[in-house]
């Protein structure tokens, strides 16, 4: 298929500022380094413990989400059981990977090679990441024929507005690249709030949808962000809660919407709920985990296949 997606679904924003901020901390455990080595500690050692206190400010600021989330009663023992140090763990190894490698480095990942009878499927990633952020999902998708296409938009969500006329073109451009009159749309944390929303105003070209770790009632950690309107919303956000109070919570397409009660973004996780959607819990992940483990990518193509053989079944 020959696609060529709308400029602004395609920015290389958020990858250049991972890239220097990437650069500044390396510089800085450098200069640590250095001056360490001036004071006469011997170059191994200093290397070591340079590239530890490096790595384990970066695993702090991935996995922190838990210390907020546990001060915030959100994390009690019966909610994050035995296991949860695993749960802490791999979170923080997988924004790690996603943030250092994939979404500084990687592009997007594409895949139109697929069974061109399905409908194609468009991810939108969240708040301050890109398309790269689907690469371990997307490996996932390829293996089992989805034809795939990942966006990367402006990485703040400051005008969800804007957004959403992005999204559209995109899904124009896919549709009419893959031959099909929808597609099928996969939105994580804000784009499950962009593929719901887009689902209200486009339903004709959007044929199911799947959203993933979504504040569909904000998280307070917006609060902290953008103020009440803009970037991850706030519980007190207007926008958000006059779309729940339309919609009712429903959706109009084939849709699942999946969380987790161990989600370290979404603050209470069960903000991610929908009254009027199907849902499934797959708890024991991360925020991040939840598109990039390969336990939480395959119940995300089990889903798609679900959808997908809803919308096979006669009306």
């Amino acid at each position: 298929m020959d696609l060529h997606l709308p400029p602004a679904a395609e920015r290389p924003t958020l990858r250049l500022v991972l890239r220097t901020v990437l650069l500044l901390q390396v510089l800085l455990a450098g200069g640590l380094a250095a001056w360490w080595m001036r004071q006469g500690w011997a170059p191994l050692p200093v290397v070591a413990v340079a590239a530890s206190l490096l790595l384990g400010w970066m695993w702090f600021l991935a996995a922190g989400g838990f210390l907020l989330k546990w001060l915030a009663g959100d994390w009690p023992r019966a909610v994050r059981g035995r296991h949860w140090p695993r749960t802490l763990w791999v979170e923080g190894l997988w924004m790690l990977r996603l943030f250092v490698f994939d979404m500084a480095w990687r592009a997007s990942p594409r895949h139109l090679a697929g069974d061109a009878r399905r409908p194609p499927v468009l991810l939108v990633h969240g708040f301050l990441c890109n398309g790269a952020v689907w690469h371990p999902f997307a490996r996932s998708l390829r293996a089992a024929g989805w034809n795939h296409v990942a966006l990367s938009l402006e990485p703040t969500y400051r005008d969800f507005r804007r957004q959403l006329e992005v999204l559209d073109d995109a899904v124009r451009a896919l549709a009419a690249a893959s031959g099909q009159a929808c597609v099928l749309l996969v939105g994580h944390s804000m784009g499950g709030l962009l593929v719901r929303a887009y689902a209200r105003r486009a339903p004709q070209r959007c044929v199911g949808l799947l959203m993933v770790a979504a504040p569909h009632h904000g998280t307070a950690v917006g609060d902290l962000i953008h103020g009440l309107e803009h970037g991850p919303p706030s519980p007190r956000c207007r926008w958000l809660r006059q779309m729940n109070q339309e919609d009712g919570e429903r959706v109009v397409p084939p849709a699942l919407n999946l969380w987790s009660a161990d989600d370290n973004i979404v603050l209470p996780a069960r903000s991610s709920q929908l009254r009027q959607v199907a849902e499934r819990g797959l708890h024991g992940h991360g925020h991040m985990a939840l598109i990039a483990t390969p336990a939480a990518c395959g119940a995300l193509v089990r889903a798609l296949d679900e959808i997908s053989t809803e919308l096979e079944r006669p009306a």
